[in-house]
């Protein structure tokens, strides 16, 4: 399992978007109960973020918080997400996502993702 997750986050490395695309989708839905889907389905929404595809990226993001919000990188995807919606126009659905961070990741929002929160709640323009 651990071998199908690095080969799909391969393409990711390599920038070959579209197998990288098929690879982490297909490895979600193949191994749903692995520690390492929630890993697979953040780098979905983000090769779709480095292509401007940011209604697929949003969708991946939400359906990835919505599948693993215990999953090591939901407090990725939460800011993912608010970056994502940010990009579709949506600034205050992309303050909701970032609220929830907050709330949900106190410690790694306030920790490791300070610095990248502030910016994005910058650009949703966050009351």
């Amino acid at each position: 399992m651990e071998a199908a997750y690095l080969e799909a986050y391969n393409f990711v490395e390599a920038k070959d978007y579209p197998k990288a695309e098929q690879a982490l989708a297909g490895f979600v839905k193949a191994n749903p109960a692995s520690r390492r889907a929630s890993y697979a389905q953040y780098w979905l929404g983000r090769v779709y973020m480095v292509q401007k595809k940011y209604d697929e990226a949003a969708l991946a993001f939400a359906e990835g918080y919505e599948k693993f919000p215990k999953g090591e990188r939901a407090p990725d995807t939460l800011l993912w997400l608010g970056k994502s919606l940010v990009a579709r126009g949506q600034p205050d659905l992309a303050c909701r996502s970032l609220g929830e961070l907050d709330v949900a990741y106190k410690a790694i929002a306030r920790g490791r993702l300070a610095n990248d929160l502030k910016a994005t709640r910058k650009d949703a323009k966050c009351g």
